[in-house]
């Protein structure tokens, strides 16, 4: 399976070698680039694939919720070493970068459960840190991992927080929006923060009423927190 974006619509040959080396799914990201991108990837796919006598299929990734950065003290962007201490509040109003690394999570709801021993996890676990204290909406974290020369902490990175159980919705209305185009054009749907089986039939009910009599895509569900390794076996049966 190959991620495509932009640069490959530009590129009509580089998907045609993508399937001679041997690719026989493509993925298409839709937190990224636009209908009109992923129609012209889609065509260019199946064209190629008919082109070798091939069969390649198509992933479409639904987005999904995503807790971001969305303000940071001072700088726009930082550099987090080993054993570096920041604060992660809920409001960039409350930002300060008086007491060292400061940065705002655009959700409320983890700040609030996130516990002393619980990790949070920045830009796609590029750092993993560990909550130190939770005090009045503040939560301190120590970075525990991360390479060598340190990773850039930027506005618009995500947070991640497996140890804890959120009751965010899995489809977002831009998710709502997409599936407009993806269940027309995807062979396979990717599904993102699945927790419960009820996230399931949701997505499968949204699909129903675009897909009318034809049969449901293969989903692929992405398990991404401890809650929907618990309900690992019914997500399966969902």
């Amino acid at each position: 399976m190959v991620t495509l974006g932009a640069p490959a619509a530009e590129d009509p040959g580089s998907i045609e070698r993508m399937i001679m080396a041997g690719a026989d799914c493509v993925r298409i990201n839709c937190a990224h680039d636009s209908p009109d991108v992923w129609r012209n990837l889609i065509a260019m796919t199946r064209h190629a694939a008919t082109k070798l006598d091939r069969q390649c299929r198509v992933l479409m990734d639904l987005a999904g919720p995503k807790v971001r950065i969305n303000g940071l003290a001072g700088r726009a962007s930082k550099r987090l070493h080993l054993g570096d201490r920041l604060r992660l509040v809920a409001s960039t109003e409350n930002i300060d970068d008086s007491k060292g690394i400061a940065a705002a999570s655009s959700e409320i709801e983890p700040l609030r459960l996130l516990k002393k021993g619980h990790r949070v996890l920045i830009d796609d676990g590029k750092v993993e840190c560990v909550v130190e204290m939770n005090k009045s909406g503040t939560i301190w974290l120590k970075v525990k991992a991360v390479r060598p020369k340190g990773v850039k902490l930027r506005l618009g990175k995500g947070l991640h927080f497996p140890d804890i159980d959120l009751s965010i919705p899995p489809l977002t209305a831009k998710d709502l929006t997409d599936l407009d185009f993806v269940a027309k054009h995807a062979d396979i749907i990717g599904y993102s923060f699945v927790q419960r089986p009820e996230d399931v039939l949701e997505l499968q009910r949204e699909l129903n009423k675009r897909l009318g009599s034809k049969s449901l895509p293969p989903l692929v569900l992405k398990v991404e927190t401890r809650l929907g390794v618990a309900n690992l076996p019914d997500l399966i049966v969902a």
